[in-house]
């Protein structure tokens, strides 16, 4: 039986690689609400881009139906061989697979490429549902948050969640590649900006998306940065076929359905050769129909609570993730 979310844990400082001190990285990474429409801004906001030379033409966003869109071009996207030892990107079950949504341009491929990492988007949950980054602690960067919210031209727009279905509730658009791990080396800002894309955000309840999540995240990326590894990372939902229906009060149409729990697995070499990883799951199923608390929140520093094994996790999203042993506990 997996564990559900606990929060009777002890407080815990985050630390700050760049300047070498403690500090609270909570709000940094805070989910930022945009219901407002603000097509004209950001269009306002490319164009003096343009101007300026900052952005080239083809990486800026652009209207079709009034929503922005993004080409994201000449991205090499998740890397097999980043950890020394080959991983390729977890393989679907056929009929998981089948659910995967195409791209436009080669319908037999599946795999949107971003700097530093890849998404699998489920064609008819219109969620992501595998993501696979690599993480460079040594290399990392800091960045301020900053990022628009932009669908991915390469997949059809009915196949994407836009913020018809974050609007006036308590779910966050919750990244499963967070906006941090891509933020490392040259590409750093664009990284992080190439995160903020519909493909891979998630229907993730705000009290669970900047609490126990987020202390998880940063478990993750802050042992890369303080011990200067590289991780590659898998995340995303766990979808049921019963999981509850959504429609956000008759937003979404046709109606999703909303995940109830979130995985991750965190892999490195094992310094033999091999590779070794730990797995995580989180429920939301207990917060789904509640208003967000937003009460205070005791930071997580055991885990352990939520790891399942490898090939529990792998029976229960029908994803293989390849030849990972499991690492030892408070990894």
């Amino acid at each position: 039986m997996l564990t559900r979310l606990n929060h009777n844990q002890n407080v815990v400082s985050r630390y700050d690689h760049k300047k070498g001190q403690a500090k609270n990285e909570r709000h940094s990474d805070r989910y930022v609400r945009d219901d407002h429409k603000h097509s004209q801004d950001a269009n306002r906001l490319r164009d003096f881009a343009r101007s300026q030379g900052r952005v080239p033409k083809n990486e800026a966003p652009h209207q079709m139906g009034g929503e922005l869109f993004r080409d994201f071009p000449n991205r090499e996207g998740y890397q097999a061989d980043f950890l020394g030892v080959d991983l390729p990107l977890p393989r679907l079950d056929p009929e998981l697979e089948a659910q995967a949504a195409p791209l436009k341009d080669d319908p037999s491929s599946h795999e949107l490429k971003y700097t530093h990492f890849s998404v699998i988007q489920h064609k008819e949950r219109r969620t992501p549902l595998l993501t696979a980054v690599n993480v460079d602690g040594a290399q990392y960067v800091e960045h301020e948050r900053d990022g628009k919210w932009v669908f991915d031209s390469r997949i059809e727009r009915k196949y994407q969640l836009g913020n018809e279905a974050y609007s006036n509730n308590s779910f966050d658009k919750g990244h499963m590649v967070r906006r941090r791990d891509p933020m490392w080396g040259p590409d750093a800002g664009k990284g992080q900006d190439d995160t903020f894309v519909y493909t891979n955000a998630a229907l993730q309840h705000s009290d669970l998306n900047q609490k126990n999540w987020l202390d998880l995240e940063n478990h993750v990326l802050n042992g890369a940065i303080n011990e200067h590894k590289k991780v590659t990372v898998f995340t995303g939902p766990v979808l049921q076929e019963d999981d509850p229906k959504f429609n956000n009060k008759g937003k979404i149409n046709p109606p999703t359905q909303t995940p109830r729990a979130f995985y991750k697995v965190a892999v490195e070499a094992d310094g033999k050769g091999g590779l070794q990883g730990a797995a995580y799951v989180m429920h939301q199923d207990d917060l789904i129909n509640q208003e967000s608390k937003g009460q205070h929140h005791i930071e997580l520093t055991n885990f352990d609570q939520f790891r399942v094994t490898i090939k529990q996790l792998e029976d229960m999203t029908h994803i293989h993730f390849g030849d990972i042993q499991e690492a030892p506990k408070g990894k």
